[in-house]
This record gives C-alpha cells, sequence and structure tokens, in this order.
C-alpha cells in the first residue's frame, strides 16, 4: 500500500491491474475509514487512498478529478473505472455545470456523502445500543414513526440548503448563508428565522434547478454534516421522551413499566451519549443502507 503513494500515475494504474486490486481515490482523510468499512463490507480487496497522500496533490474534489483527468490522459484504451474510480460529493458544483462525465469519476446523488446515514437503519442501531431495548421492542412502527417526527423537524434546513446554493451559484447574491456556516451560527444570529421568510423565493429557484421539496430535495442542496448533526441531535431528544411515553403507555409498554417500576424502563436513554458520540455510532454501525448504487458500481471493479 504505502508504496503506491510514491508511483507516478501510469505505474499506479499498471500496478492495479497487474494485481489485480481496484483502487478508490477520495476527496480526504475523513472519508478513507468509512470507504474502507464500505469496500470491506462488498469482501473486496479495493485499496482506498485519500487524494492528498499521492504525489503532487491536495485534498479535495477538485484535486480527485485533476487526478481523474490526469489518469485519463495517459491513454489506457481498457476501462479505466474497472481499476481506478475517484469518489466525490456532488455539492454545488453539480448546479453550476461543472462537473462533466469522466470515466473513472464518481459523483455521489446526493449534495455529501454523511446525508446517507440518515436512515430507518441509524435508529436502529442507536436505540439498540443507548437503552436496554430488545429487538422485541424495537418495531419497524416505533422506527417509523421516530424517522418520521425527526425529518419533519430537520425540513426547514431545505431552505438554508437553497439560501446556501444560490449563493453558491449566483455572485451578485446577497445571501444570509454559506455552506461553510453552522446551522448552530445561522440560528444564534437570527439568520435562519430570516431566511424561513423567503420560502416563496427559494422555491423559484429550487423551480429553476429542477430540485424538489421533499426529502430528496434536502438532501441534493444541504451540507450532510448539517444534516448528521441535527438528526443526532434530535433522535437523542425523541429517545429520550420515549421513556416517558412509555410509562403513558403511547408506545409498546416494557415489562418495567408495566408493573410501574418506570426507573428501569427498557427505553431509557444513557445518559452519557452526545451528539458527536451519537454521530459516531451511526457512521460506524448503520450499515451502509443507502449506498447501494456505490455498491453495486464498486462491485464491478476488476
Amino acid at each position: 500500500m504505502n508504496d503506491w503513494l510514491t508511483m507516478e500515475y501510469d505505474e499506479l494504474l499498471n500496478e492495479a491491474i497487474m494485481s489485480k486490486t481496484p483502487i478508490l481515490v477520495v476527496e480526504g482523510v475523513d472519508d478513507v475509514p468509512l470507504y474502507e468499512n464500505l469496500c470491506f463490507s462488498l469482501g473486496g480487496n479495493h485499496e482506498v487512498i485519500a487524494i492528498q497522500n499521492l504525489k503532487g496533490k491536495h485534498g479535495g474534489s477538485k484535486s480527485v478529478v485533476n487526478f481523474i483527468e490526469e489518469v485519463n490522459m495517459l491513454g489506457f484504451s481498457g476501462e479505466l473505472e474497472k481499476y481506478i474510480i475517484g469518489v466525490i460529493d456532488r455539492d454545488a458544483r453539480f448546479y453550476r455545470g461543472e462537473l462533466n462525465a469522466l470515466p473513472g469519476l464518481f459523483v455521489l446523488k446526493w449534495y455529501s456523502m454523511e446525508s446517507h446515514f440518515i436512515t430507518h437503519d441509524a435508529i436502529k442501531v442507536v436505540l439498540g445500543q443507548c437503552t436496554g431495548l430488545s429487538r422485541k421492542l424495537i418495531t419497524d412502527e416505533l422506527i417509523n414513526n421516530i424517522y418520521d417526527e425527526i425529518m419533519e423537524l430537520i425540513m426547514p434546513i431545505y431552505f438554508v440548503g437553497l439560501e446556501s446554493l444560490r449563493n453558491a451559484c449566483e455572485n451578485e447574491y446577497a445571501s444570509l448563508a454559506s455552506y461553510s456556516m453552522s446551522i448552530d451560527h445561522l440560528k444564534n444570529t437570527g439568520a435562519f428565522d430570516k431566511i424561513l421568510t423567503k420560502k416563496q423565493e427559494l422555491d423559484e429557484f429550487a423551480s429553476s434547478k429542477s430540485i424538489d421539496s421533499n426529502v430528496n430535495g434536502l438532501f441534493e442542496v444541504c451540507k450532510g454534516k448539517w444534516l448528521l448533526n441535527e438528526f443526532s441531535s434530535i433522535l437523542i431528544k425523541k429517545i429520550k421522551s420515549l421513556k416517558f411515553r412509555c410509562g403513558a403507555k403511547e408506545i409498546e409498554c416494557c415489562q418495567f413499566c408495566h408493573i410501574e417500576a418506570s426507573s428501569l424502563c427498557s427505553y431509557k436513554f444513557e445518559s452519557n451519549y452526545d451528539t458527536a458520540q451519537i454521530r459516531s455510532i451511526i457512521k460506524r454501525h448503520e450499515g451502509f443502507t443507502m449506498f447501494d448504487y456505490l455498491k453495486q458500481r464498486l462491485s464491478h471493479m476488476i
């Protein structure tokens, strides 16, 4: 592996072909363990390399695109994407028309990778790890209800995404938000509420970009880090409320609340978990359930 990092690009391609080892080049250090785990789940022998670890390259999606362009210029006559692919977030460049089809370049279908972890399975994983619930009480009905409640609360961020996207697409636009800002910052400064007063204007912008006002649209225009952070934060609150809902018989009652021993409630949330830890649990254990389209692509390498 380490020898690969010092190779010229033609040597890298030749080594991938000769050793029958497919290579994924990703945007940065945080992507490496996620994509390594994804490849491991497929039983493949893929090598995942952060772009900044290749000769002459820095971190980020532009460097990944530049690398794939340079590999394409080598004149390889075979199917390049069987041996090397560069994986990048979709982000604002898609809406600026800057992402051209290029052999070996794989663009995620949503704005960024983290959005793929906002799933029903993520809720199931957290319930199983952070409460005393057995599989019997972690029902599809419970998971679906929690998911729907969370997504209803998250949906207003869609308009922050549109405001930020418009800022990224229109040079003269006086925007209240940008992708470099956090949701907490926007809420604390009052910008979040001001953005929500612009819904009609932003809906018109969305229509011009063929963006739908639904969960897919949310994932397409919002930073995944925003969404996963909010999802994890709200999930904690929702799980903490389950103990009281169990005692009130609003959900399937655990055996302890059934005999009014509520202090032992199986729905009780372990208080030492914070938002950052929940994010980490989800990323490690969610199971990559929304990456099927990428899994299919990876399975066809070599």
